[in-house]
């Protein structure tokens, strides 16, 4: 078995000498400095949009790991779940060494915290909850054992999401300078536009809204879901540049850090309008499952078994997404996305 006890930083720097570590050991190190040139070659590709942003990234990544040691640990914990995937013939390995590092960032982590969150160490736990997020979210898409599980895991996910608002606490103006000025990113206008022409996606968000308008629901019910509606609609407008870039993966954690406490609340309750909503949600995974690592089959998967669970009362709601599935099935497969692709912008009379 493996030793690996937290070590000190000269653990996963590159000034150790291979000739006096144990085999074991020699062994552990090795396939650890695999696992960060992962990181920055095949993790970073999905989730920063062009290679300046990527090695910029990387660099204030490092920078803040030296002092911080549990990001370099989720560092290593999330480029194991991307190996997971790129080598399926050591997926059980991969999965096993993602959860250790995973739990023992955790354990540092905690450890490290005091009692008030600064600029000293809100850069470097704001960098580590937005990587636990993606790992947590990929964990809770590969559950495939039966739906309610599936929900459980998912509605737990989106809950350490929300730990990034936590982080960013009063020194988000600090953390949005440093990655203008280490990465070149604008947080958040970079990605979140908020605004833009009305596209397919956006369309049907708004007929949704039309529909939870009219069922008469308690606010308790309808503002959630308003307020989750809102968040995909947001993220729907892709700046042009953004179009087909790392912009369609990253806003798959962005909406699972911005919904609501009270929406999570309504989906352990296994609310229908809830439901309907994960289901629209779900073609934004659906919609990078050709290039996106973490997403996989897990949109067409929620979207399906959403459509059963609920039966056909809620066709209506539902029909959309699920047209958006029929026609990729119905395709021959030439395409890398679904034949209908929610960024297309509407025609003018589409939207009357």
């Amino acid at each position: 078995m493996l030793d690996i006890s937290p070590t000190p930083w000269s653990y996963y720097g590159p000034t150790f000498t291979i000739n006096s570590l144990a085999p074991t050991n020699q062994t552990f190190r090795l396939h650890h400095l695999e696992l960060l040139y992962n990181f920055k070659t095949g993790v970073l590709g999905d989730s920063v949009y062009n290679a300046e942003a990527a090695e910029g990234y990387m660099g204030m990544t490092v920078r803040e790991a030296v002092q911080a040691p549990y990001l370099m640990d989720q560092v290593l914990a999330l480029s194991a779940a991307n190996m997971s995937v790129k080598r399926p013939h050591q997926r059980l390995f991969y999965q096993e060494e993602a959860t250790h590092l995973q739990t023992r960032a955790l354990v540092l982590f905690n450890a490290a915290q005091t009692s008030e969150v600064t600029d000293n160490n809100a850069l470097a736990g704001f960098v580590y909850s937005t990587l636990l997020s993606q790992q947590v979210l990929f964990d809770a898409l590969l559950v495939r054992t039966d739906f309610p599980a599936h929900l459980d895991k998912l509605a737990a996910a989106f809950r350490i999401c929300g730990g990034v608002r936590i982080m960013c606490g009063k020194s988000w103006p600090f953390i949005m300078t440093q990655y203008r000025e280490q990465v070149g990113i604008n947080l958040p206008d970079e990605f979140i536009s908020g605004s833009g022409p009305e596209t397919v996606f956006s369309m049907e968000l708004t007929r949704l809204e039309t529909l939870l308008a009219n069922a008469n629901l308690d606010p308790s019910i309808l503002n959630p879901c308003n307020t989750a509606l809102t968040y995909l609609r947001d993220l729907s407008h892709a700046p042009e540049r953004h179009r087909f870039s790392a912009f369609r993966s990253t806003r798959l954690v962005q909406w699972a850090v911005l919904v609501p406490s009270d929406f999570i609340k309504l989906l352990d309750e296994r609310r229908p309008e809830a439901l309907v909503i994960i289901a629209y949600y779900a073609l934004l995974i659906h919609d990078t499952k050709d290039y996106y690592w973490l997403s996989g089959d897990a949109g067409a998967f929620i979207i399906r078994s959403i459509t059963k669970f609920l039966g056909n009362y809620w066709a209506e709601w539902l029909a959309w997404p699920n047209e958006v599935l029929d026609s990729a099935d119905n395709s021959d497969g030439a395409q890398p996305l679904s034949p209908i692709d929610i960024s297309t912008r509407c025609r003018v009379d589409e939207l009357s």
